[in-house]
């Protein structure tokens, strides 16, 4: 990267120590976003948590394939009735 034409922009509760020693170590630009530090909170209130089917089966038949497939389905409409049960708190602008 060319420390010219590159500035770092730091957000997220480590922000203010780690961005500036970075810039600092590699010769750039630094700066912290506003409101830097509820960054990290912000985007693990609004960040969606996926489960995932994983099954190790050797030679599959079409019920295995089905039944893990059957499962999936089942954890995505319980992941949806929950997201549906939460608030909608919309998109914050940083």
């Amino acid at each position: 990267m060319d420390p010219r034409t590159t500035v770092f922009v730091g957000g997220g509760g480590g922000a203010a120590t780690v961005v500036p020693h970075l810039a600092q170590t590699m010769n750039h630009k630094h700066h912290i976003a506003k409101n830097a530090p509820v960054i990290s909170t912000i985007g693990v209130a609004l960040a969606m948590v996926r489960d995932m089917v994983e099954r190790s089966v050797t030679n599959p038949t079409d019920d295995d394939i089905i039944s893990v497939r059957r499962e999936a389905e089942l954890k995505k409409r319980q992941e949806e009735a929950q997201r549906n049960d939460r608030p909608d708190w919309g998109m914050a602008e940083c």
